[in-house]
């Protein structure tokens, strides 16, 4: 006859995430300094863009529980602020490669509709028309470079507030 004693049993609480797949190492590193096991990773078909579902488990007893939940949300908070600057490192150069492009558009159908009063003047304003279809691109790289410079030290000090969380949650976790 086999007995289980008390001890054997672990009783388990269980999460779920979607995480940007940019950042799915980061989470998956991360998430078993607070306890957390990773159970499976799967794509997201609920949400937009490309999200990976992580779920999680962890002893529903574990020791230092509030405080590890109390570090569990601040490194979350600290991951939302890090996608915030990824995205202000896109946003204002995509905004500017877009308004550009559209300047040339405009420029294009304005040469469309000048041609009914001469060739000449209509190539003269499909010019500005094609170096508005040309430069966003090259603005878009140069202006994501210079904002991704512009960003890096606060990105590298919220990465080491980011590490110093997951520090102390370890050493609450491994007790």
């Amino acid at each position: 006859m086999v007995t289980a004693s008390a001890t054997d049993y672990v009783g388990y609480e269980y999460h779920e995430i979607a995480v940007n797949e940019k950042f799915v190492d980061f989470y998956s590193d991360n998430y078993p300094n607070f306890g957390w096991k990773i159970t499976a990773k799967e794509q997201s078909t609920k949400t937009a863009g490309s999200k990976i579902i992580l779920k999680l488990k962890r002893d529903r007893y574990i020791s230092n529980k509030a405080e590890l939940t109390r570090l569990q949300r601040k490194f979350e908070s600290q991951i939302n602020q890090l996608e915030g600057l990824e995205r202000n490192k896109e946003l204002p150069a995509t905004i500017i490669a877009i308004t550009i492009g559209l300047i040339g558009t405009i420029f294009m159908g304005l040469s469309v509709w000048a041609y009914n009063d001469g060739l000449l003047l209509s190539l003269l304003v499909s010019i500005p028309g094609f170096i508005g279809w040309i430069l966003p691109y090259f603005c878009y790289q140069n202006l994501k470079k210079k904002y991704s410079h512009q960003l890096a030290p606060q990105e590298n000090r919220l990465y080491d507030d980011i590490y110093e969380t997951c520090q102390k949650a370890h050493k609450l976790s491994s007790y």
